[in-house]
């Protein structure tokens, strides 16, 4: 499949965390943030599917 990662651990659990404590906190959603950041950091790595 030739799979790559976009995020790598430190990081998806970085933004994980930020995102429940955002609901939790302050009943907030990132998600879209979240995906808007995702491809966007796949761009930069040129990933197929984020081209």
């Amino acid at each position: 499949m030739k799979w790559k990662d976009v995020w790598d651990s430190n990081t998806t659990f970085k933004k994980t965390v930020k995102w429940y404590k955002s609901y939790y906190e302050d009943n907030k959603h990132l998600t879209k943030e979240d995906l808007e950041s995702y491809v966007k950091d796949a761009k930069k790595q040129n990933i197929k599917w984020a081209i």
